[in-house]
């Protein structure tokens, strides 16, 4: 699963952010809103209303069985909602996010759908691999970047700061990977990338 692929299995929330971006690019701004509140309503839960879980719990207890844990799940773990919830508009909400400055006065270079489709996969795919390469290919790192992780040392307040601490200047030719030293002796004809190139 760690193999360097570029075919990979997608979740259908990956699908339709794809979809919205694709939309938005092509002209299409209606379907690409759409697409961002079909993942925000599945995501705050309204497709959880009356479900059973029950026939879950065997598999679950099977999983914990394989970790040595000797659990009996009887209940769903997480929480799911009674009634449907109202969710806000992707287009209104992240409009104004993209016109909102951040703590240290930063202000979105990209168009509020851009902001949309890359915040809502922040949100679905905060820990798994395909987030970074999607915001790259997208064209929303460096934004994303120095909005979220604006470039101060955040005081003296490292209790609350709420994100990580970032002093250097981001670089997008980094997103590329130095040629390793061994290859540029093996083939003199290599070039470094440009990023690396004399370092």
């Amino acid at each position: 699963m760690w193999s360097p692929t570029i075919i990979y299995g997608k979740r259908y929330s990956n699908v339709l952010l794809d979809y919205a971006e694709c939309c938005f690019r092509t002209g299409d701004d209606n379907s690409g809103w759409a697409a961002i509140d079909e993942v925000r309503n599945r995501a705050w839960g309204n497709l959880t209303i009356g479900q059973d879980y029950s026939k879950y719990y065997t598999h679950f207890n099977n999983v914990y069985a394989g970790n040595n844990k000797a659990l009996s799940m009887t209940e769903y773990p997480v929480g799911v909602l009674t009634e449907t919830v109202t969710v806000p508009s992707a287009k209104e909400y992240y409009t104004k996010l993209q016109a909102t400055p951040n703590r240290v006065g930063y202000k979105h270079t990209s168009e509020a759908w851009k902001v949309a489709v890359n915040e809502e996969r922040r949100k679905e795919f905060n820990s798994e691999w395909c987030l970074c390469p999607d915001m790259i290919k997208s064209g929303y790192i460096a934004d994303h970047i120095d909005y979220n992780y604006p470039k101060d040392d955040g005081g003296q307040d490292y209790a609350h700061y709420p994100w990580s601490k970032r002093t250097f200047t981001f670089d997008i030719n980094k997103m590329d990977m130095p040629i390793p030293a061994v290859e540029l002796l093996k083939n003199t004809l290599l070039k470094q990338n440009p990023a690396y190139a004399g370092n």
